[in-house]
């Protein structure tokens, strides 16, 4: 809509529903560094490549993204603001490149150095607008 000079009276932006994506299913990772303390490899995640209605009758979002972070037990349901204030992930890898329900991360050619506060391989799920999978 226009006002008499010709100018829209209204603004408007493209909504991205940060509504969080399915988690993965399993994760599955052999360590092939040999230094203590240093983790490398293939990680393997296991996705539902058909997410189902939720509740509501509405398609769970479908994941953009996969990544890897260090956590501790409990930390599995970390709340969303920590997450995204923490530290980059260790890897992630875009939703596409899948195959028969499962997603390759390869950890840093130079390893990952393994924490001992969060000693756990924690994958999540990336949404639309950053939102992550519990």
């Amino acid at each position: 809509a226009t006002n008499a000079a010709g100018r829209e009276r209204w603004a408007c932006v493209d909504l991205v529903d940060r509504a969080r994506p399915l988690s993965p299913k399993g994760i599955q990772f052999t360590d092939t560094d040999g230094r203590r303390n240093w983790a490398g490899g293939v990680v393997e995640i296991e996705i539902d490549e058909d997410p189902a209605p939720a509740d509501s009758g509405t398609p769970t979002p479908a994941a953009i993204a996969y990544e890897i972070r260090w956590g501790a037990e409990g930390q599995e349901e970390q709340a969303l603001e920590e997450l995204e204030s923490s530290s980059p992930p260790i890897a992630s890898v875009r939703a596409g490149q899948k195959s028969e329900g499962k997603v390759q991360i390869t950890l840093p050619k130079a390893g990952a150095k393994v924490s001992k506060e969060h000693p756990l391989l924690l994958a999540y799920a990336v949404g639309p607008g950053g939102a992550r999978s519990l």
